[in-house]
């Protein structure tokens, strides 16, 4: 006899299919359930819909772990319960009917309950350009290649649910320079599950005969500093000024790892050092960017 070929649940079936048991580990967004209400200038009875809510799932046997620990409102009039710290919300939403006729009985604002769903992006390496760039200024036809990238990823894994299209993590501009010399490029792809996220991490993805690793997207803030232009509030990898780099020693046109002393010492290269003649990339100041008082 060959091997047994196991199914795969596909992406519907694996969100039928919630494990309700105790969690040894939550974060705070999976345990948030957010309450829609119509009228959400009238105060929110939060303590009692807390009562309310776990009298409920109590009544229908649900298991002890998924009860409501703390209901509130944010300065927007944005309404959500929280889980105890063994449950997440999609496990409390098991037991939605209950819940909403529980909280509608203290509560007749309250229209719907939804489970706060946090996204995951991931980086995923070595993508390539010949089948999924298309460098046209046509916007539908750049377009095309992410959405062939999207279909392929669905078609070999079903039960990756991805919400959005994939996109490439380089800037457009340097993307289209880069594409002359290259021939794989790195897409930032986005999953609804965390269990999935962590799974493909660990694993990586076989796309178009090729397996890919995967690494943790992080988004770059007002914090992120860019290595190239030396300026505040994107990576690298997003710099639109990659053309006119500047160095955060001498504040010249080149990158801070090809600073040179002058005296020409190799020890120096990229380095501070006595011969150093310091000047601010930004303000012109005499004094590196490093030294700026943030």
């Amino acid at each position: 006899m060959g091997p047994k070929i196991t199914s795969r649940k596909t992406k519907k079936q694996a969100r039928e299919e919630i494990d309700i048991s105790p969690r040894n580990r939550t974060i705070s967004a999976e345990r948030r359930i957010i309450i829609e209400r119509k009228n959400e200038k009238e105060p929110c009875p939060a303590a009692e819909l807390v009562v309310a809510m776990n009298a409920a799932p109590s009544k229908a046997n649900a298991p002890a772990h998924i009860r409501i620990q703390k209901v509130e409102e944010n300065e927007k009039g944005t309404v959500t319960a929280r889980t105890g710290p063994k449950a997440t919300g999609l496990m409390a939403l098991n037991f939605k009917e209950t819940l909403m006729k529980a909280a509608r009985g203290v509560d007749n604002n309250v229209e719907q309950m939804k489970a706060n769903e946090t996204w995951h992006k991931l980086k995923l390496h070595a993508v390539s350009l010949n089948r999924y760039y298309h460098p046209d200024n046509n916007e539908e036809a750049r377009e095309k290649g992410l959405s062939q990238l999207k279909k392929d990823i669905e078609n070999a894994y079903p039960e990756i649910d991805l919400p959005l299209k994939p996109r490439w993590l380089l800037h457009p501009e340097r993307l289209r320079e880069r594409a002359n010399s290259i021939t794989h490029s790195t897409a930032i792809i986005t999953l609804r599950s965390g269990e999935d996220a962590e799974r493909i991490r660990k694993e990586g993805l076989w796309i178009y005969g090729k397996q890919h690793t995967i690494d943790k997207y992080i988004q770059g803030g007002p914090d992120a500093f860019c290595e190239i232009c030396c300026g505040w509030g994107h990576g690298t990898h997003r710099c639109e000024r990659a053309e006119k780099p500047a160095c955060l020693l001498c504040g010249s046109g080149h990158r801070t790892k090809d600073h040179k002393c002058r005296e020409e010492r190799k020890a120096c290269l990229g380095r501070s050092c006595r011969q150093l003649v310091k000047r601010c990339c930004n303000c012109g100041g005499a004094h590196t960017l490093s030294q700026m008082s943030v």
